[in-house]
């Protein structure tokens, strides 16, 4: 199946149910189907063709869900990028993916605008805002054309149908590889897995620029018609508001949105509705899981999965304690998910096992593979083994059945549901001049799950705090600042960081 046919079978089966909800704003999948119908034809006439890749910067909103649709819908490969990347990080995606269309948010047009020149393949720019500086509004694109989609004619289940951008052990963003069926094959698991259907109102609060909310929530709700309510900005608050007001069902966040609703308490919210709760990106803390079992759904689930196994691999229920002393629990395989661990050597083949209850390298096989890391034909080789998926994490297999995570072999730091990598944040600190060494780590941190710290040696003794914050803010462009240090410790010489 076309990801780009997806829309247009459910605007025929319910064509006027709500498709969209942005605030005031709403589309049923009729209108919907003919918006992304203009927008395909736009590009089309524009000269994009099968294969050319049209990046998206921007939060969740109607206008990102579109582009995403009409790309597929014209053959093209999205490229969702995070909003919050540096300058150096977006050009960086931008001329490695060879983009040719860039739509942006108005929130980012100075950052865009500041790069341009640098922003070579880009030929077409539009912003979410009405009256962008560069470029066109979206809101314009192809209101004149026809609302008949271009031939896809030429399009195979194969083809890449999005390029999404994740981080390797130096930090640098790579993008995967990832084409039509193995979407296809994630959503229809997810369909079974989680009992969505037509009926749901689901609210976006994930970022839609990484995988886990785009293919498991976004693309199989479209498949069955459902109603997606777009959050462009987590407010917790807002979000409780909205699960009264808009009798939401599902939502997926990050364990740093759901930390947040319990400091918030849903006293005062109705918040009935819900019948399921999703997390991903790292373990949720059994105190919070007994809250949100208590107050929003019986029905909760932990999920680990990556972009490169385009989606699920595995998900724990609320009736399991995440925490044991060495490591957490990642629950069972996903539909359709073959997972295994074997020894940790660089050489160690998917026959390489080791036993239940010992560590090993976690492995995945599954019909919805990437094709790889785009023209990174070495990294590629490291990760893919034949019909297996080499992940870069320590698990093992407890007697109940269940894997358990222990570690990272290239040690990232999940903070907030970002990936940040110790190293990164190490040579962007040593450029400052008055830092004569440092070393990263991460920590325990009750919203953010881990927080990034920082112990720095000083080359000049009135260096401070603030300088460093001040540096990272103002005059550093290559690092994005969510990666920003949250403590500083001055040392005279480096601990053994753990």
């Amino acid at each position: 199946m076309l990801l780009g046919r997806i829309l247009d079978q459910a605007a025929t089966r319910w064509p006027d149910a709500d498709a969209m909800v942005q605030g005031e704003r709403l589309l049923t999948y009729d209108e919907w189907n003919r918006r992304v119908d203009r927008v395909a034809t736009a590009l089309a006439d524009r000269g994009v063709d099968p294969g050319d890749r049209v990046g998206i910067l921007t939060r969740n909103r109607i206008e990102q869900a579109t582009a995403y649709f009409a790309a597929q819908r014209r053959g093209a490969v999205a490229v969702p990028m995070n909003f919050r990347l540096s300058p150096d990080d977006l050009v960086h995606l931008v001329t490695t993916a060879k983009t040719s269309v860039l739509l942006y948010d108005e929130e980012v047009a100075d950052c865009v605008a500041d790069v341009r020149s640098d922003l070579t393949p880009v030929e077409y720019y539009f912003s979410t805002g009405a009256n962008p500086d560069l470029g066109e509004p979206f809101a314009a694109l192809g209101t004149d054309a026809p609302a008949t989609a271009p031939d896809d004619g030429d399009v195979d289940p194969t083809d890449l149908a999005v390029m999404m951008h994740t981080s390797g052990t130096t930090g640098r963003p790579k993008l995967v590889e990832t084409d039509h069926r193995s979407v296809w094959a994630n959503a229809m698991a997810c369909l079974s897995e989680f009992d969505y259907w037509h009926t749901d109102r689901v609210l976006h609060v994930a970022p839609m620029f990484h995988s886990a909310d785009y293919l498991n929530v976004l693309v199989p709700n479209v498949l069955v018609g459902a109603t997606n309510v777009m959050q462009p900005q987590f407010d917790p608050e807002r979000t409780l508001e909205l699960f009264e007001s808009e009798s939401i069902t599902v939502m997926l966040g990050v364990p740093t949105h759901l930390k947040r609703l319990m400091a918030v308490g849903a006293d005062g919210y109705d918040c009935s509705s819900l019948r399921l709760v999703l997390s991903t990106g790292a373990p949720v803390p059994d105190d919070v899981t007994e809250w949100i079992t208590t107050e929003l759904s019986e029905h909760n689930y932990n999920v680990y999965g990556l972009t490169e196994t385009t989606g699920m691999v595995t998900l724990r229920d609320p009736t399991i304690p995440a925490a044991r002393p060495d490591d957490y629990c990642i629950g069972k395989p996903f539909l359709n998910v073959d997972v295994r661990l074997i020894e940790l050597g660089e050489d160690a083949a998917p026959t390489d096992t080791v036993e239940t209850g010992e560590r090993g390298r976690l492995i995945v096989r599954a019909p919805k593979l990437m094709h790889g890391y785009y023209e990174q034909p070495e990294k590629t080789k490291a990760t893919l083994h034949g019909e297996w998926l080499y992940t870069n994490d320590i698990a093992l297999l407890g007697e109940d059945g269940r894997y358990y995570m222990f570690d990272r072999i290239d040690n990232v730091v999940i903070s907030g549901g970002e990936n940040v990598y110790p190293l990164e944040v190490e040579r962007t600190l040593r450029t400052h001049s008055d830092i004569a060494d440092c070393a990263v780590t991460g920590e325990p941190d009750d919203d953010l799950g881990e927080r990034i710290v920082a112990y720095v040696v000083p080359a000049d003794e009135s260096l401070t705090e603030d300088d460093i914050e001040d540096y990272w803010r103002y005059e550093q462009t290559a690092v994005a600042d969510y990666k920003r240090p949250r403590a500083i410790h001055f040392v005279d010489e480096l601990p053994e960081v753990p």
